[in-house]
Formats: structure tokens, sequence, C-alpha cells
């Protein structure tokens, strides 16, 4: 009858308020508070309780048919549950409270391991559509109250995990080499073609520019058309209640530099290039890439890697890529 009263605001006897003095807290750290109950009339109530809940949600559609599938699976990543105000004695034995302002102060240790929050979203990875991942938490405070067409009160305060010293990662260059022939339609050898990409810091953050230094040596008698720069995302994901798992790579952010800037910005006769690529959020998705601190239930892998693509006139692309990885600013 609690949930069906407070629905339709039927027997509401006053207001829950939590009060939280930071509502950004790291692991290791203490969540403070005071739950303030504010009774506008006499309550009699069985108890007062406040919860501090993290959970991890996976969410996606499946639109082979329309409207589509939603499926949703959840994990409890942390619960603690501290009593405010206890009934006075066993059994069904409840107290009263005055009308007035109740204040009731609360403290949780947050566990040094705890993951921290996170939401992550993907238009779609293999099969799975609008997929969405979050880890959240929350401080729950419930009343109680007694009596028929009575309103239990209840309120839900946000809260975000997150630590103060992010990981440290030692940055350096990276340089990576591909060797490949270039066909004309796939089909016809033109020449061999040596692609050298090397990135000039492998450990970056969500407002970092990518410097890359590209040289492409071939023996085709066809020049080079285009080089495309992009960062590419990679993921798996563990959909627990099916045993399968799903991977999906997608483009954040990427550039293009036609054969007209690159004779612009050949530094020699073997088209020596320096790119660079703004990491910005992607237009479509609106998403930055994730940190290495994530810890993840449903995502078993999550990867980035800096990607060039060579483009030949009427052949095949070649491609190299190098391994980045993503940190806090601060």
């Amino acid at each position: 009858m609690g949930r069906i009263t407070q629905k339709l605001k039927v027997g509401v006897r006053g207001s829950l308020d939590v009060v939280i003095e930071k509502t950004s807290v790291s692991p290791g750290g203490t969540l403070s508070g005071l739950v303030r109950l504010h009774a506008d009339k006499p309550i009699v109530t069985h108890g007062l309780d406040v919860v501090f809940a993290g959970r991890e949600r996976l969410e996606w559609d499946e639109l082979n048919d329309d409207p589509g599938h939603p499926h949703n699976e959840k994990s409890v990543v942390h619960e603690d549950k501290m009593a405010l105000l206890d009934s006075p004695g066993t059994g069904n034995t409840a107290r009263t409270l005055e009308a007035g302002v109740h204040e009731y102060p609360f403290t949780f240790q947050i566990p040094q391991r705890l993951p921290e929050s996170f939401t992550y979203t993907a238009k779609r990875i293999q099969g799975m559509d609008r997929v969405f991942i979050a880890v959240v938490y929350d401080v729950t405070a419930s009343l109680l109250v007694d009596g028929f067409l009575k309103a239990d009160l209840e309120c839900i305060v946000p809260i975000e995990v997150r630590a103060d010293s992010p990981q440290i990662h030692h940055c350096e260059s990276f340089t990576t080499f591909k060797s490949d022939e270039t066909k004309l339609l796939g089909i016809i050898k033109k020449g061999a073609c040596d692609v050298i990409l090397n990135v000039r810091a492998n450990v970056l953050d969500a407002t970092s520019t990518i410097v890359a230094h590209v040289d492409v040596s071939h023996s085709s008698n066809r020049e080079l058309k285009s080089l495309k720069l992009s960062l590419v995302e990679d993921i798996e994901i563990d959909r627990k209640c099916y045993k399968t798992i799903r991977t999906g790579s997608r483009v954040l952010c990427s550039r293009f530099f036609e054969k007209r800037t690159l004779e612009a910005m050949a530094t020699d006769t073997i088209s020596s290039f320096a790119l660079e690529l703004p990491v910005t959020p992607n237009d479509v998705y609106g998403v930055e890439p994730l940190l290495p601190s994530m810890n993840s239930h449903f995502i078993v892998s999550l990867r980035y890697r800096v990607v060039l693509e060579c483009k030949f006139p009427l052949s095949r692309r070649i491609e190299v890529d190098a391994p980045v990885t993503f940190v806090r600013t601060s």
C-alpha cells in the first residue's frame, strides 16, 4: 500500500530530504550527510533507513522488428544499509514522531576498490542497438509510515564516485611500421609500399591533439591520393545472461587529408607528413574516450588506437595503427 499511496499523494504527512556534504566522493573516503524529516502532522513509523548503493546496468535493443525488443541486465556493485531510527521494540511495535523538523546524521565508509561512476553509449555493437552501460550510485532514505492509506516517505540523491588521483601512466612516443603492395583494382600489383606511423604521445586526455608523423614510401607509378587519421575505439561486451560476448569498433573522431593538402605538407621526396587530429566528442555518438581506471562488470575489454589509412587511386587502402591510452586531465 505504501507505494500506491505515495504515487497518488494520499495520506502524505510530511516530506523527507537528504542533505549530502559532497555528492562526488572517492574510493576509500567517506560519504557524510543527514536525513531531514519535515513532519506536518504526528507520524507513526516502523523505522527510518538510509542506503548507499551502486548498480551497473546494461541496456540494449534489437531492432529486427519495429519498434524493437528492449533488453537489460543489472549487477549490484555495492550496498550499505544503515538504520537511523529503529522501532522501540520487536514485532510490529511502532513509534510516533511529533510534528516538526527531525534531523538524523549518517556517515558511510567508501570501499577502496569501489568502481568509479561512468556512462557508455553506442549506436550499435554487433547486433545490439542503442547500447547503454552505466555504473551509478545513490543514497536513498526511506521512512516507513504506519496506518491504512498512509504514504511512506522516500528521497533519492545521486552520487558520483571518482578517484582523486588518476592512475599514472608513462608517456612516450610509439612507432609502428607496415609493408604492403599497392594493387590496381585489388588484383594487379603496382609496387611495394612502406608506411611508418609515429605517434608523438601514446598517453592522451579527452582534450589532447593527436600528433602523428607519417612516412609513405612506395614504388608504384600511382601517386598517393589521400591520408585519413582516426581515433578508433574497440570494445568487448559480455552479455552474462546470454553467455555471449559481442565486439565492436567505432570511430570517435577523424580527419581527412586530400592530395592537394598533402602536396603542400610534404617535406621531401619520401612523402613525409606531420598530421594533427584534435580529440573531440563525435557528432554522431556524442562521446569521449573512457579512462583505463574504469572497472566494469559487462565491459570485458576497452581499447583505443590511432589509425592511419593510405589511399591510392583505384587501389585498396593500406592501414596501420598504434595503441594509445586516455587519462583524466585533473
